[in-house]
This record gives C-alpha cells, structure tokens and sequence, in this order.
C-alpha cells in the first residue's frame, strides 16, 4: 500500500473509491477500465503525483508547454480534459 492508502485507512475511512481519490486518479482508472480501488492498489499514486509535479515545473519554468505536458499526462492514461485541468491548476497554484 502507499503512504495515501496508510494515510485514509488511519482516518478510519475502509475503502477508497472516486469519491476521495483525485481526479486524475479516476480518469486514469476509467480509460484502464478498471475500478479506482484496484488502481490505487496496483500503482504508487505518490510516484505518478511526483511525475505530474515534475511535469508542472517543467511548464512553470519554461522548459516544456502545456501542450507537450497535457500530452505527458495523455500518455499515463489520464484524458485530456482532466490532464489540462490538472496542469492549469498547477500551473497557476
């Protein structure tokens, strides 16, 4: 498990759905076809949540465009308009 599922599960909360998972959780899980529990389970959200974050400061810095890092996130799976939101809102954070 990671740190997010330790974290949830010590608040007492027995199963993480889309509810509480971030968006670009659930978008991903959707285009995988699979629920969002077994994704969270099969994959360290913390690492992707690192890429995504590496992938924002690229942007902040100039290095990338939102284009190229809209297509980044595409290509972990998460659809576009969550990806552009999520880089927005990064972005601009």
């Amino acid at each position: 498990m990671n740190d997010d599922t330790d974290k949830i599960q010590e608040i007492g909360i027995q199963e993480i759905d889309e509810t509480i998972a971030p968006d670009w959780v659930v978008a991903m899980a959707d285009k995988m076809a699979c629920p969002v529990e077994l994704l969270i389970d099969s994959v360290n959200i913390d690492e992707y949540d690192k890429y995504i974050d590496e992938v924002v400061f690229q942007v902040q810095c100039g290095y990338k465009s939102e284009d190229d890092a809209i297509e980044d996130l595409e290509m972990l799976g998460i659809d576009k308009s969550v990806a552009t939101r999520e880089i927005k809102t990064r972005v601009n954070a």
